[in-house]
């Protein structure tokens, strides 16, 4: 699909097998993308190791959520992330690009995977 424009920085450092990262993106602009598609962060400097499904924690600015928590989900064998809203009593649902408020939206994430 298409791709947004954003203002950020992220860093990681490996050692061994595990690679800690942070990522800060802000003012997301999402024109041009298709809001019902999945939003998702692409790029990480290694995959993830297979079979492997980890959670990272993300802090938003001017993202609606219909649930209580969102985290990262990074899944085996792929180098993005997706954010998932985490909702009591249910089952978890994958953040959108309609969900951003396109040129405001922020979304800092943190935390470390196997690869």
């Amino acid at each position: 699909g298409n791709t947004g424009t954003f203002t950020g920085t992220s860093e990681y450092m490996r050692i061994g097998n595990t690679v800690f990262f942070e990522i800060r993106l802000t003012n997301i602009d999402t024109a041009g993308m298709t809001a019902g598609n999945s939003f998702f962060i692409r790029g990480l400097p290694f995959a993830v190791s297979g079979g492997r499904f980890t959670y990272c924690t993300v802090i938003t600015e001017n993202v609606t959520l219909a649930g209580h928590t969102v985290v990262g989900a990074l899944d085996g064998g792929q180098s993005y992330i997706r954010l998932r809203e985490m909702n009591s009593g249910g089952s978890s649902s994958i953040v959108t690009v309609g969900d951003l408020a396109s040129g405001t939206a922020d979304i800092h994430l943190t935390g470390n995977y196997k690869t």
